[in-house]
């Protein structure tokens, strides 16, 4: 469902929430290039949260959105962490072959 009330719905919560959510951002977040990626990425899930459930979904809207802001950042920071560190080094180099048994 993605019919006009829940796209006012989506904007009265973005014109409402926008610049707290994003000085929340920006103070959480380690790296300020990825503020606007999570910015994004945050207000597309309150859209998608919104065509599921309805217009009349979210009660409090900084709360929500905050909430959502704050599980994109944990999960931008988890991956972060899942991804292996290479030396600059290495970079450019050819990996050494692997071994022949395992």
């Amino acid at each position: 469902m993605t019919g006009p009330s829940v796209a006012a719905a989506f904007q009265s919560l973005y014109d409402a929430t926008r610049r707290q959510i994003l000085i929340y951002l920006t103070a959480k977040c380690g790296d300020p290039s990825d503020v606007a990626d999570l910015f994004q990425e945050t207000y597309a899930e309150v859209y998608a949260a919104l065509c599921r459930r309805g217009a009349g979904y979210v009660e409090h809207g900084e709360a929500f959105v905050k909430k959502l802001a704050k599980q994109q950042l944990y999960r931008h920071y988890s991956r972060r962490q899942l991804r292996p560190s290479v030396p600059l080094e290495t970079l450019g180099q050819e990996l050494p072959a692997p071994p022949d048994e395992i």
